[in-house]
C-alpha cells in the first residue's frame, strides 16, 4: 500500500512539505487527485480565510509526508471516546462522566471502567480492538475496527504503517 492510496483518508492532515532540502509544516493537505494513471497530484492549502492560497505538488517525488501519531500516543480521553461510540447510552457525554482509563503497558492496552455501569472495555492499542466486559467474566463481542475506524483517522493516528516505512512523520517526534 502506498501513501497516494491511502492518504485521502486523512485530509484534511498537516503535512511536512520538502522543499528542496527546507522542510515546510505550516501547509494542509486538503486533496488528492490524479490527472492520469501516472501522475498523483496532492493539493496543499497555506493560510486560512481570504489569505489563504493552494497549490499542487507531485505526490511520487516524496516532497509531502502527513504528519501522524502512533498508536502509542493514544491518550486516557481517547480511549474513553472511542469506548463511548460502543455505548453512547452510558456514556453520556463522557467528558464530564465518571468513566476513568487506566493504561495498562504490559498488556498495551487501556482499561476503561465506572463505578456506577456493571460494563467494563479493553481498548487494546496495537490490534485496534476494543473489548467489552458486562461485570462477570462474560466478554462480548469485541467492536469491529470499522465501527470506528473514522475516529482513529480523524485523531491523526497512522492506520497503516506509514510512519515505519518513512512516508509519515511522527508527531510526537515533532518540536512543538
Amino acid at each position: 500500500m502506498e501513501l497516494k492510496d491511502v492518504l485521502k483518508f486523512y485530509l484534511p492532515i498537516a503535512v511536512e512539505l520538502n522543499n528542496g532540502g527546507s522542510k515546510v509544516y505550516n501547509r494542509i493537505a486538503v486533496a488528492v487527485g490524479n490527472t492520469d494513471d501516472e501522475f498523483t497530484y496532492v493539493t496543499l492549502r497555506m493560510g486560512t480565510g481570504a489569505k489563504s492560497f493552494t497549490h499542487s505538488v507531485l505526490l511520487s517525488e516524496n516532497r509531502v509526508k502527513p504528519i501522524l501519531r502512533p498508536l502509542s500516543d493514544m491518550t486516557e480521553e481517547e480511549a474513553i471516546k472511542l469506548c463511548s461510540i460502543y455505548s453512547p447510552e452510558a456514556f453520556g457525554d463522557y467528558r464530564f462522566s465518571k468513566w476513568v482509563a487506566v493504561r495498562d503497558e504490559e498488556n498495551f492496552c487501556y482499561n476503561v471502567t465506572n463505578k456506577k455501569s456493571d460494563f467494563s472495555f479493553s481498548v487494546d492499542i496495537e490490534e485496534m480492538h476494543i473489548k467489552v466486559y458486562d461485570g462477570g467474566s462474560d466478554t462480548y463481542p469485541s467492536i469491529e475496527k470499522h465501527t470506528y475506524f473514522t475516529e482513529y483517522l480523524c485523531m491523526g493516528f497512522d492506520l497503516f504503517g506509514l510512519i515505519n516505512r518513512n512516508l509519515a512523520i511522527d508527531k510526537t517526534k515533532l518540536n512543538p
